[in-house]
This record gives structure tokens, sequence and C-alpha cells, in this order.
């Protein structure tokens, strides 16, 4: 679903369009699923920050308050939402999403394990840096308002992960 595609439904969804929720929340719920469940691997969790970021949505929205790029302003409420959580159960919560899945050579190439070994050596910033980069295509603009920065100063952070994971493979 593209970015104008969300700002039109979480506008709709402000004047009380219930359908517009229901397109907003199956559209999304798997890519805020992956990213929340790279911050925090505790599935009941991050079904909890799920709901606890639609409810906000809600909210938002009936306080009239919309965002220019909602799709990033969603997706920085549930990291929000993460980031207290983890503070609240920094104990409980270790950072095993991805090192901790089984890696067969049958599963994989062996670049997909290298890969996945140069991802376990990432701290979990850095891996939901590149999880919403990669796998959910955020532009750096969107990285920026998300982590608060410039789109420049995110580039760099960007290459120099990437730089990292380069390093780590060759």
């Amino acid at each position: 679903m593209e970015k104008k595609e969300i700002n039109l439904l979480v506008k709709l969804i402000s004047n009380g369009d219930a359908e517009a929720f229901d397109k907003l929340y199956r559209n999304i719920y798997k890519p805020l699923f992956r990213y929340i469940y790279g911050l925090v691997p505790d599935s009941a969790a991050v079904k909890d920050i799920l709901q606890n970021t639609f409810l906000t949505v809600i909210e938002k929205c009936k306080e009239k308050i919309i965002f220019v790029n909602c799709f990033s302003w969603i997706f920085t409420i549930a990291h929000n939402l993460s980031v207290n959580y983890i503070r609240k159960n920094v104990r409980e919560v270790s950072s095993y999403s991805l090192e901790n899945q089984d890696v067969t050579p049958q599963s994989d190439t062996d670049g997909k394990i290298q890969l996945r070994i140069a991802v376990k050596k990432l701290d979990a910033e850095e891996k939901a840096i590149i999880r919403l980069k990669y796998l959910n295509d955020f532009t750096y603009k969107d990285l920026a308002h998300i982590y608060r920065t410039s789109q420049t100063s995110m580039k760099r952070r960007v290459g120099k992960i990437i730089n990292k994971l380069q390093d780590e493979i060759i």
C-alpha cells in the first residue's frame, strides 16, 4: 500500500469511517508486526503493542491530529511503544529475534547464512533501522522522522551499518 493511500485512510478514519480503519489495519498489520517483533521478541507483548498502536491512531484521529506522512507516524507510535516496553521490562527482554532463528544449510544459501550471522552482531537499533529501510521500504526521510534526526545523518548511519555488514560478510 502506498503512503498516499495510508494518508487518505487516516483522513477517512478521522471522519469516522470504520471501513477505512479495517483497510488500514489489514494493510499495515504485517509490516508493523515484523518491525515490533524485531525490537520485542515476545509475541504476546508484540500483540499488545500493536493493539496500543492502533488505539493511539484512533485516538489521534478522533482528536483530528493528522500528520503529513501517516505511514511513518504510525511506525513512530509503534517504535515509541516498543521502546517504552523494553525500558519497563529490560531484564526480561533479550535480543534474540534474529539470533536464535534456526538456520540450517538446507533452508538457506551460504550467503544468507553469512548475512544472518553478520546481522546478529548488530545492536537492536541497527537491526530495526535495516529492517525498516530494506524490508519495509522506508525512505531516509521516514527514518529520520522516526529517529528524530536529519536525513543526512540517517543516510550516514545506514551507510555505516551496511559497511559493518559488508565487513562481516567479506
